[in-house]
């Protein structure tokens, strides 16, 4: 499985008595499924990689845990468990063996099916006429007459039981047809049951009429509140509100110094979390508690504890536990995992264990009777949901989805989880009881950012305050100018090799194409898809690269057409020119622990492997030489020629890194200010511009990489907030 899309190929492994699902992570010995927690299968998994050879504990902690240290009990733990889930009547011996002082060995044989050997198989067991030789009666010969007196055949087989024979396979044929029939009608009608898209009107009852940005709501499991944070126009933090649903009265919860974000309540109570936040030089987390006391007043604030992060965290409890995100999982601090806090010890355990190049588990929430969470994990290709006991037990995912989901809620009287797809403005219910999942669209005017379910029918919602701008900022003087401020999102640019000349992507009802130079604009075209993640202009000006999650698109910037689609099978997660007519492209595979480079020739269709690894970002910066970045911000100048790679710096303080480059210099962001580096060890970064961290965050950079040391330009992606709407969607059927 080192093979680059072996994964991809592989529906199941043999091991013994057991069968791995590789899609659903399950085992399954002829009688009983086990679902594997994530760790254990990533441990299973590396076993049949290396089934072959005796793997140490160093290489279970630089592949599976991918951590600097490991303390032994984990590993102990890890393969006491692995053992324990592999334990099968049919097969009492162990299927992990032990080599003193050496490591662990696979002990049954491994065999891998492929989706085609399964494909190929079943189209051997398909029945057809020819194969059964059964033929349609003759019109002429409606009726079938036997001869008692005909001589056997040379064969010596009697022929008046050949049309006896012939008869039974007809017959045979005519109730396998009624039969395929009657499958074929209730696989239809199941999966019209199961994957139904309805569309639902809804009227738009507004909860607030202040002027300001509102999010966050969140749904006290009483169903008597409902919180949210709102920041003024004129404000520079956010504040928490509490909005009494019986008595409609509005209370103000947390006002602080620094931002406060609502993050849960705790099961069938009316207790809510919330955190408080501030980024930059003075950094504050801390994660509180407050009660709603019997005259629906906020009381009894207490701080739970510090946290380390920048990004707003999900949280929810019971009793004396506190169930939340926490940021910073496995030294990564855009990552996170659910981790139990116990109250009174003031001990921590983790629940979930994801993989070091997923972004982690960055949402849960806890089901009505208090026994099951629910929480999101961010792949680099979109969402997984998944359910687990509160405990982190018997986890199972219930949908892989290839688009961001913000958060997943609890039905309030149903044993279902809903979500939002926001793109696509679908409501979406999935049934834990029956596994149907349901989809409806929403037709309403507003562009809705987040929904929250109050009851079976309606919804709480706020719509999108995003606005972002485009600005330019010339590295030598350091002014920076407002290129674009329209309405629409303009965050994703590609440069060209002329001062203040660059191509933009419009993202309105309709993505489109821009031509920017100076202050004249004129459109290149209209896209057919919404997915794109990045522009790239080659160094001869020419062919703009339109990336794609999914694919590689050449617009011919000189004829104004379309000259090149390519698919990519996996997610891709940038792609860069290297020169007028091959790319380096990085792309993650959905069982995989791993992150693949390669480069691309247009001319040739060839790819060509360069690294793997937890690879994030990759470009050429020189003919043979690629600057990449890990998972873990670490910065590396990679040698085409001779393999070597170069560590040139590191930044593990960074959540969200964001950076672009030229031939000499690195430039990144940590959303606040931008800072310039040299492309070599011993460079010294320096701050070349910040923003106002209050009002806006920087979302996007790009490099004019062409152009002189002394006129470079760094276009910035600017994201503010303004207005919006914080309602309820009521259906118009029930009025």
């Amino acid at each position: 499985m080192n093979d680059n899309g072996l994964l991809e190929m592989v529906k199941e492994v043999h091991f013994g008595v057991w069968i791995l699902d590789l899609k659903r992570q399950t085992i399954f010995d002829g009688d009983e499924t086990r679902e594997l927690e994530p760790l254990l299968y990533k441990t299973l998994l590396y076993f049949i990689e290396h089934n072959d050879a005796i793997v140490t504990r160093q290489e279970l902690v630089d592949n599976v845990w991918q951590q600097s240290f490991v303390d032994d009990n984990a590993i102990n733990r890890a393969i006491f468990e692995l053992r324990k889930a592999c334990k099968s009547e049919h097969d009492p011996s162990t299927v992990i063996k032990t080599h003193y002082r050496k490591g662990y060995s696979l002990v049954p044989k491994v065999k891998l099916v492929t989706f085609d050997a399964v494909e190929a198989e079943e189209q051997s067991k398909g029945l057809s006429q020819e194969a059964l030789n059964i033929s349609p009666p003759s019109s002429a010969s409606p009726s079938l007459t036997l001869n008692s007196a005909s001589a056997p055949t040379q064969s010596g087989v009697d022929d008046r039981v050949a049309p006896k024979t012939t008869k039974q396979l007809n017959y045979i044929g005519l109730v396998l047809s009624i039969f395929i029939v009657v499958v074929l009608a209730f696989i239809a009608q199941y999966f019209q049951s199961t994957e139904q898209d309805t569309e639902y009107e809804f009227k738009d009852e507004p909860l607030v009429w202040k002027m300001g940005t509102y999010e966050y709501p969140i749904v006290s499991h009483t169903k008597e509140f409902v919180a949210y944070s709102f920041k003024g126009l004129r404000e520079a933090v956010s504040s928490i509100h509490l909005k009494n649903l019986n008595s409609h009265q509005d209370i103000v919860v947390v006002q602080s110094d620094y931002d406060a974000y609502p993050i849960g309540w705790k099961a069938n109570q009316n207790t809510l979390f919330y955190q408080i936040i501030s980024v930059g030089e003075n950094s504050v987390c801390e994660v509180w508690e407050v009660s709603i006391d019997a005259n629906n007043e906020p009381s009894n604030h207490a701080k739970l504890f510090d946290c380390d992060s920048s990004y707003k965290m999900s949280a929810t409890g019971l009793d004396d536990v506190v169930i939340y995100s926490k940021f910073g999982y496995r030294n990564k601090k855009g990552a996170a995992a659910i981790v139990a806090w116990e109250k009174n010890s003031g001990n921590e355990y983790q629940i979930t264990s994801p993989m070091i190049l997923s972004y982690g588990d960055y949402y849960t929430s806890i089901s009505g009777a208090g026994d099951k969470l629910a929480f999101l994990r961010f792949q680099p290709y979109g969402t997984q949901i998944f359910v687990t006991n509160v405990d982190g037990s018997e986890q199972y995912m219930v949908a892989d989805l290839d688009y961001r989901v913000r958060t997943v809620q609890w039905m309030p009287s149903r044993n279902s989880l809903f979500w939002f797809n926001h793109l696509d403005k679908e409501l979406n219910f999935f049934d834990l009881d029956s596994s149907a999942h349901s989809k409806s669209s929403l037709n309403v005017s507003a562009e809705v950012r987040e929904m929250v379910p109050f009851s079976d029918g309606e919804f709480f919602y706020t719509s999108d305050w995003a606005n972002y701008d485009l600005l330019s900022l010339d590295v030598t003087t350091q002014r920076v100018e407002t290129v674009s401020n329209v309405e629409l999102q303009e965050r994703i640019v590609a440069p060209l090799n002329i001062a203040d000349q660059f191509i933009m992507l419009l993202e309105g009802s309709r993505h489109s194409l821009w031509r920017v130079e100076g202050d004249n604009r004129y459109k290149l075209t209209d896209l057919d898809f919404e997915n794109t993640i990045g522009l790239d202009v080659s160094a001869d000006g020419k062919s703009l690269l339109v990336t794609t999650t999914s694919h590689l698109h050449v617009y011919d910037l000189e004829a104004g057409t379309w000259k090149n689609e390519v698919f990519i099978k996996g997610s891709i997660q940038s792609a860069f020119w290297n020169d007028s007519h091959s790319i380096i492209y990085t792309k993650s595979v959905v069982h995989g622990n791993k992150n693949y480079v390669y480069a691309y020739d247009f001319e040739s269709g060839f790819h060509k492997e360069l690294l793997q690894g937890t690879v994030t970002q990759a470009k050429f910066i020189q003919e043979h030489v690629v600057l990449f970045t890990d998972a873990k911000n670490r910065f590396y100048l990679y040698n085409t020629i001779d393999n070597t790679k170069t560590l040139l710096f590191e930044r593990l303080d960074l959540s969200d890194l964001i950076w672009s480059s030229d031939q000499t210099h690195l430039y990144f962001t940590d959303n606040i200010a931008v800072y310039k580096k040299p492309l070599s060890q011993s460079g010294q970064e320096q701050v070349i511009y910040e923003i106002d961290k209050d009002s806006a965050m920087i979302k996007s950079l790009q490099v004019n990489g062409f152009a002189q040391e002394q006129s470079a330009q760094i276009y910035i992606g600017v994201l503010k907030n303004s207005g919006n709407q914080f309602g309820k969607f009521i259906p118009i059927e029930n009025e």
